[in-house]
């Protein structure tokens, strides 16, 4: 896993995590205030954390070498493909050693979830903004309706790099709200428009 621990307002952007099913394989863990999660790509990842993302419950005043509580966290225009863990668990360890706070002030928007074999997200809701986020999944688990839509077929294509990408003219292009079009580019450095696609990949024909 990637894990941002003992640090704050990091951002973890454009990466690719290709499991390729080794076990033991995940993806972030999210520790702290601040982080931020951007256009990454996650695909077949046995899983390690219970949560592709994983946002982890915090401890009441913690010591340098403990675990922060999770605030003013943005987990947006993320890809998930054929993954062993749910795309997101929302309150990782919650109840283990003296960890009683739960994330709070946490955005999850514009993520692409084709998880068929698992539900989309677990774990306490404890008040998060969530917006134009899709689930092609075993059931949207604890993510709320009001802010992730329910696929029935998978929103996504192979494309020519072997990634899987939106469909063109599937229900993920052109779907973020102008009011969430905050980032500038996608993974491949090609620029998002005033409705961006869902997911980490913006459909473009720019370099």
């Amino acid at each position: 896993t990637l894990s941002r621990r003992h640090a704050s307002f990091g951002v973890v952007e454009g990466y690719c995590f290709l499991g390729e099913n080794v076990g033991g394989a995940g993806g972030v863990r999210v520790i702290g205030p601040g982080h931020r999660s951007y256009n990454n790509y996650f695909e077949s990842l046995s899983g390690r954390t219970g949560g592709i993302i994983a946002l982890e419950a915090g401890e009441p005043n913690a010591p340098n070498n403990g675990y922060e509580p999770v605030t003013d966290c943005i987990v947006a225009h993320n890809t998930f493909v054929d993954c062993g863990d749910p795309a997101l668990a929302l309150d990782r360890s919650f109840g283990a050693d003296g960890r009683t706070v739960l994330p709070s002030g946490v955005t999850i928007v514009g993520n692409l979830i084709s998880l068929p074999g698992q539900s989309a997200v677990i774990g306490v809701d404890n008040g998060f903004t969530w917006a134009d986020n899709l689930a092609f999944a075993n059931g949207l688990g604890t993510a709320p309706a009001n802010g992730t839509t329910s696929l029935s077929t998978d929103p996504l294509s192979t494309s020519a790099d072997g990634l899987e990408r939106p469909t063109p003219g599937g229900p993920a292009e052109n779907a973020t709200a102008a009011a969430f079009a905050f980032l500038q580019s996608d993974m491949d450095g090609q620029p998002r428009d005033a409705n961006p696609d869902i997911g980490a990949d913006e459909l473009s024909g720019a370099a």
